[in-house]
């Protein structure tokens, strides 16, 4: 890939842009329902997640 590229690599597994934006917004969803109070266990299988996924985007998110 050159220096100068605006293409940004694709996620694994998706099929397209708009299932990326999908996924991205299902997680942050996710992450806000479990700092409002919610079990992480069960977010994650309502939404679609693995625990493990969203465990590590609770963990960036209190970190940024």
């Amino acid at each position: 890939m050159s220096m100068w590229t605006t293409k940004h690599p694709r996620e694994r597994g998706s099929a397209s842009a708009w299932e990326d934006e999908e996924r991205r917004e299902r997680t942050r969803h996710a992450v806000w329902l479990v700092e409002h109070g919610a079990s992480m266990a069960v977010v994650a299988a309502e939404c679609g997640l693995s625990y493990e996924a969203l465990r590590k985007s609770m963990r960036r998110r209190s970190v940024a």
